[in-house]
Order: C-alpha cells, then sequence, then structure tokens
C-alpha cells in the first residue's frame, strides 16, 4: 500500500500481463508467476515501484467488482430494500486506499452508512465468535481492551531513579501540547535542537487489533517534512512509509473537507491541498492519509490533547505511530520504554500513565554533537 504511491503507470509489457493474472479467480492462475513480473521485482526501481502500484491498483478493481456484484444480484436485491450501512471485514479490509473507494464508490452516494472494526483480520475473530453468539446491544469500546503494563507495579520506583515529573503537576495536556508544539517549555530544556521533539505515549490498556491509537503511540506535530524523517529513522522504517495522523472531530473538515470520521484508523481520504503545505508531514506521497478520527467519546485524554495542540499550531492533529522498532512488537513493559527512550537519538520524552520521562542529560549532549 504504502510503496503503491511511488509508482505510475507500467510500461513493462510483462507487468501488465500481471493485470490478466489477477483478472483470473481460478486457483490455477497462482501456481504459476511469469517470468517477467518475477525479474521486474528484482530489477530495476522503477519496475518495482510500477509492479507495486499495478497490484494495488488491480486489487481496488477487484473489491470494486465484488461489491458492486453484490449490489446487482438479483438474489439480493430484497435484503437490500432498507439498507442503512455496509460493513467491511477481513485481512482485505487492512487495505485503507480499496475501504476508501468502496466508500466513496458505494456508501457515499448512497448515504449509507460505512464500518469497518478495529480488528477486521483474523485478530478479531473471538470478539466476531462472541457477538455471534451474543450479540452487542450498544457500541463497544474494543480499541483499548489489550494487556495492561506487564510490569506496572515498577512504575513508581522506575519514575523514582529516572527523576520523571507528573504531567498533572506540569499542567497536564496543556503542558504536553507546548512541548511537542516546539513551545518555551521545549525551547528551554533543549535550546540547541532545530525541530520539536518526539513523544512516546503509553496510557491505560493496550490497543486491541493493529493499529495504535494513542495509548501505545509515537507523537510529534506534524508541521515538518523532517519529522516524518525522523519518525522513520526512529523506528528503522524505510523512507517511504507513511505516519498517520489523528484529528480531532472538529477538525476532520478542516483537513479533508467532509467529516470523515475514521476511529480505527480504516480509511484514506484525501487532505485539502491548503493543509499538505502548512503540515507536510501529515499526508502520505500520494496526497492521502491514514488517519485516526477522534472525539470525546473515543478518547477523552487524546481529544483533549488535540484541542491543546490546536491552540499553539492552529490544527488539533498529531502524527501518530505504534512505539516499537522494526521486527518488535509493540511496547509492554516499562523497561522497554526507557530502554528505548535512553538508546534512540530521535526519542526525546517517554510519558508512562502521568509520569513524564526525559532522555538522560549526558545522552542528549551526545545527540547534539553529532
Amino acid at each position: 500500500m504504502g510503496y503503491a504511491a511511488t509508482g505510475g503507470t507500467p510500461r513493462n509489457r510483462a507487468l501488465r500481463s500481471l493485470v490478466r493474472l489477477f483478472r483470473s479467480y481460478h486457483r490455477h492462475s497462482f501456481e504459476m508467476v511469469p517470468v517477467g513480473i518475477l525479474r521486474a521485482a528484482c530489477g530495476p526501481l522503477e519496475e518495482q515501484r510500477e509492479l507495486a502500484a499495478l497490484v494495488q491498483k488491480e486489487f481496488e478493481a477487484i473489491v470494486l467488482s465484488t461489491v458492486r456484484d453484490l449490489f446487482q444480484a438479483e438474489s439480493l436485491q430484497t435484503h437490500l430494500q432498507g439498507l442503512q450501512g455496509l460493513v467491511f471485514t477481513g485481512g482485505c479490509a487492512l487495505n485503507v486506499l480499496a475501504n476508501q473507494l468502496v466508500f466513496e464508490t458505494f456508501a457515499r452516494p448512497r448515504d449509507l452508512g460505512f464500518h469497518v472494526p478495529v480488528a477486521p483480520n483474523d485478530s478479531g475473530l473471538a470478539v466476531a465468535g462472541h457477538f455471534a453468539l451474543l450479540p452487542s446491544t450498544a457500541r463497544q469500546q474494543l480499541q483499548y481492551v489489550g494487556f495492561r503494563l506487564w510490569d506496572e507495579e515498577d512504575l513508581e520506583e522506575q519514575a523514582a531513579k529516572w527523576g520523571a515529573t507528573k504531567l498533572s503537576a506540569l499542567g497536564g495536556v496543556e503542558y504536553l501540547a507546548e512541548l511537542l508544539a516546539g513551545g518555551p517549555a521545549w525551547r528551554t530544556q533543549a535550546p540547541d535542537r532545530p525541530s520539536a521533539p518526539i513523544v512516546a505515549v503509553v496510557r491505560g490498556r493496550q490497543e486491541f487489533g493493529p493499529r495504535a491509537l494513542g495509548h501505545r503511540s509515537l507523537l510529534a506535530v506534524p508541521d515538518t517534512a523532517e519529522l516524518k524523517d525522523r519518525m522513520n529513522r526512529l523506528k528503522f522504517r524505510e523512507w517511504y512509509r507513511p505516519v498517520a495522523p489523528m484529528v480531532a472531530d472538529e477538525d476532520l473538515v478542516t483537513v479533508f473537507g467532509y467529516e470523515a470520521k475514521s476511529p480505527y484508523m480504516s480509511m484514506a481520504p484525501a487532505v485539502k491541498p491548503d493543509i499538505r503545505k502548512r503540515f507536510p508531514a501529515l499526508a502520505h506521497l500520494d496526497g492521502t492519509a491514514r488517519h485516526q478520527s477522534v472525539g470525546k467519546e473515543d478518547e477523552p485524554w487524546v481529544h483533549s490533547l488535540l484541542l491543546a495542540v490546536k491552540s499553539w499550531t492552529g490544527l488539533a492533529a498529531l502524527i501518530n505511530t505504534s512505539f516499537n522498532s522494526r521486527g518488535h512488537p509493540i511496547v509492554n513493559t516499562i523497561r522497554d520504554c526507557l530502554k528505548m527512550l535512553r538508546e534512540l537519538p530521535d526519542l526525546d520524552y517517554v510519558l508512562i500513565e502521568d509520569w513524564l520521562f526525559r532522555k538522560p542529560q549526558e545522552d542528549t549532549k551526545k545527540d547534539t554533537k553529532k
């Protein structure tokens, strides 16, 4: 998905033949891949990018064709009467570009709701089984039903050892917003650092599903492209990987032109040009953003932080990616959080519950000299 944004229309004939390969649904189609496609996958960089773009485009076409067939099937016309919305689930529903196309092609023109569950892949099967036997009668806040920190009983001891300060004593989310925006709270602590900080947030239960939604997240203000590069460097990720913004519900229209609700990072609408210009780290290379919309009912603390950030930047938005490095699971111990804070030059703070941990001074001096 992310890499597809780097490619254009294929000029290689073998790549164009991939369309016929994908359009054939028979099993034998996938037992033998044309040599030309294999060569393209291992060939010049331009052909690799074209291949990624073509695979994404054809996947989208197949998804749209499948949904269209359902709407046109005569046997389903009775069931479609009075339809209130579409639910899209399964591993395919993790492809946010395809989700966006389904929404714009079928749901939005018909004024239908469109819902992708918080864990549409196999990790959500247990919840699906539960609801199949005992259907829910009200909206369930399932996005934060993961584990608590496994060593949370050590937090007070580690806070004392590191000289951490309670965020509530500093001013709460207002102070954190000032810090993230590179305001006086940051400049007095790091006068030699040219850009605003990256802050890891570890609060409450871990997220359920494949996305970090503010409980195990790396956060930064999206006003420079350099901050997105720092995020990817911190996680040892490729340069083209997107970072996802979290946007308060109040500013969804400002960013996307309509109320693009997506509490679980399930969609990828286009970001308005003026916002891309003011906040270059907010959108992906193709101008879209796999955003998390945050209302007060979704996560009150994150919502209040975003509104506080707006008072500094003019937009209630932060870029957000999961708090882990490549090849490692999302952190869930205080020990791992503080290990990353000490070892990763681009990580400036870790907020664990109400305790704000700052990188040790000697490490900060080393980073500045580099």
